[in-house]
């Protein structure tokens, strides 16, 4: 974190506190900062993306299926300058994992690559049945903040996953039940795990505002929420960090449904240290207000990909 001087300090949180508050670089309350994606970059992956922030941070994702006994997903995630097992890398990787693990779970449990597979009488428990034993895809999610992030990288790391989960195409079983599983091997036949056409695999197609999808269309994303007083802060810069009473992660579905909540610092700014109920619920009810507007804008950056 950037070391201010008293004054600056002090003209930052003055400000932050005012009303209404000014941001330094004269953001809403609930403003992005703008960013540019690419997704489908990575030829040896089956989904991939690309996200910069004007800080100068960038975030590369690449996602590759494997065969296994049960659907199932890992994250690993590497950050220039730190070792890989840095307390920092180790947490982002938690944090995403428990942000999309019921979205991807239920995608990979009812996608339509497998649903073909199901034999008479059997069940199928997120797979194709083959001689009667269940399987799935495994997703190994890989991720690698490109520069040392100016500020924390959560939302970063979360954005760029989900961008990169929209991209994931699977190739499509042409097996019988009986049979080992074989795939066609035209990869303009392979199908999304979070469809795009309308129609496919039950899902509505991206449209605009998001009008007819639910929550498990698409990923939760995590976002990255300051307090100052009464103000919340969505996408806090590094210094809007420093004069902050605390920084939350908070994960939210399309449906504003926050999934989870995870203090990253706590007193930073605040002259009596930890964090009211207050401050937490008015952080939940602003991220679940905002949500609309974010995922339209990752809708926006899906249709101009396709």
């Amino acid at each position: 974190m950037p070391l201010l001087s008293p004054p600056e300090y002090s003209y930052l949180r003055t400000s932050l506190l005012s009303e209404p508050p000014i941001r330094p670089d004269l953001r809403s309350l609930t403003a992005f900062r703008p960013l540019a994606a690419e997704l489908t970059l990575l030829p040896t992956t089956h989904g991939s993306s690309r996200l910069f922030l004007p800080d100068g941070s960038e975030c590369i994702v690449g996602i590759k299926p494997e065969l296994s006994a049960h659907p199932s997903f890992e994250v690993s995630i590497e950050i220039a300058g730190l070792r890989d097992d840095d307390p920092m890398a180790v947490l982002l990787a938690g944090m995403v994992a428990d942000t999309i693990r019921a979205q991807v779970h239920e995608r990979l449990r009812t996608s339509g690559n497998w649903s073909s597979g199901a034999a008479e009488g059997m069940e199928t428990a997120g797979g194709a049945q083959t001689r009667g034993r269940p399987w799935g895809w495994k997703l190994y999610i890989d991720v690698v903040v490109v520069s040392p992030p100016a500020s924390h990288p959560g939302g970063l790391v979360s954005l760029a996953v989900h961008l990169a989960l929209r991209d994931l195409r699977l190739p499509k079983l042409v097996s019988a039940p009986e049979e080992d599983p074989v795939f066609d091997d035209d990869y303009e036949a392979c199908e999304w795990l979070f469809p795009r056409e309308a129609g496919a695999g039950g899902i509505p197609a991206v449209r605009e505002g998001g009008k007819g999808m639910n929550k498990a269309d698409t990923p939760a994303v995590t976002v990255l929420v300051a307090a100052v007083g009464d103000n919340v802060l969505f996408d806090p810069t590094r210094e809007e960090m420093v004069v902050a009473d605390c920084v939350a992660a908070v994960s939210v579905t399309r449906d504003g449904s926050v999934g989870g909540l995870r203090m990253l610092e706590t007193g930073s700014g605040g002259e009596n240290g930890g964090v009211g109920r207050k401050v937490v619920n008015r952080i939940v009810k602003e991220v679940g207000v905002a949500a609309g507007g974010l995922f339209e804008s990752l809708d926006q950056i899906v249709r101009t990909s396709i």
